[in-house]
């Protein structure tokens, strides 16, 4: 699990909310994008480049799978 910028490392409680249990959990804390999923869709609608918003290997996936495609 990576946790997003300003948000604070998940609680065993909102853990076991969405069915995961604290011992198989990895918490990766590393740098991630400060973007939201909103953000990229709404681009995307929008006909604007995601470059530089989501690592490449992701605005490859969603170009080859159609994602977000209106």
């Amino acid at each position: 699990m990576v946790a997003r910028p300003g948000s604070a490392a998940p609680r065993e409680e909102d853990l076991k909310g969405v069915g995961l249990e604290k011992a198989k959990v990895v918490l990766c804390l590393r740098t991630t994008p400060d973007v939201s999923a909103s953000e990229i869709r709404g681009a995307l609608a929008a006909g604007e480049p995601i470059t530089g918003k989501v690592p490449s290997a992701v605005e490859k996936y969603i170009a080859s799978h159609r994602l977000y495609a209106g």
